[in-house]
């Protein structure tokens, strides 16, 4: 039996291993971001790579919510090319932990698409509570006290239509500054009704919030 040469065994090995097929890696799927006050756009990028030996097609990029906008420079990525989905998120007056979620469609998987998650943070430039006081008819007429928390420095609050007619309302300032307290007070228990006192909170370079809190009497 006549030995193998050197170059006899490699184009064996060549043509018993198959070439790698195209395949999108990326470098994360999960992104976690905390926004700035008052931040109107957030951007991220998912970064990912060909790591197969065909190029791959990115065919299609579904957003999970309207608020989330995608960019591609390029759709079809070569062999041991490299490429970045930016991803532009508007938070729109959302505020707390927002998760969203970005679908890939891509040539070299097309049945098995790639979710990429961003969670971001965004703060709260002022916290209002509770949004809803109470009063049992015939009871008691003493103040009920709604806390107001301003979180971003230069940040204002007015009442817009204190409820002259049924309720004694004062904006005082709290013990500390940012925090706020507003007193509401029923003049009679001896009707039920429902109120609504509405609150401007404005701060430079944001768009002004106008929120109700409701006063009850049952």
């Amino acid at each position: 039996m006549r030995p193998i040469s050197a170059a006899g065994f490699a184009l064996a090995v060549l043509l018993v291993v198959p070439a790698l097929p195209a395949k999108l890696v990326w470098d994360a799927t999960v992104i976690d971001k905390r926004a700035e006050f008052g931040q109107e756009e957030v951007p991220l990028v998912f970064s990912f790579r060909n790591e197969g030996t065909a190029p791959v097609t990115i065919v299609r990029i579904d957003a999970s919510c309207g608020c989330t906008a995608t960019s591609l420079a390029e759709s079809t990525i070569a062999p041991g090319g490299r490429g970045d989905l930016e991803v532009l998120y508007r938070p729109d007056g959302q505020t707390g932990r927002q998760s969203k979620t970005v679908t890939v469609h891509t040539s070299d998987a097309p049945d098995q698409p790639v979710t990429l998650t961003l969670n971001i943070d965004v703060p709260a430039w002022f916290d209002i509570a509770p949004r809803l006081v109470t009063w049992e008819r015939g009871g008691k007429a003493e103040a009920k006290t709604v806390t107001i928390t301003l979180h971003r420095p230069g940040t204002t609050v007015t009442v817009l239509n204190p409820d002259q007619e049924r309720l004694t309302v004062t904006l005082e300032n709290g013990a500390s500054p940012g925090h706020k307290m507003l007193r509401l007070t029923p003049k009679s228990t001896a009707q039920a009704f429902r109120s609504i006192v509405r609150l401007k909170v404005e701060s430079e370079g944001l768009e002004a919030r106008v929120l109700a809190v409701y006063a009850d009497l049952r």
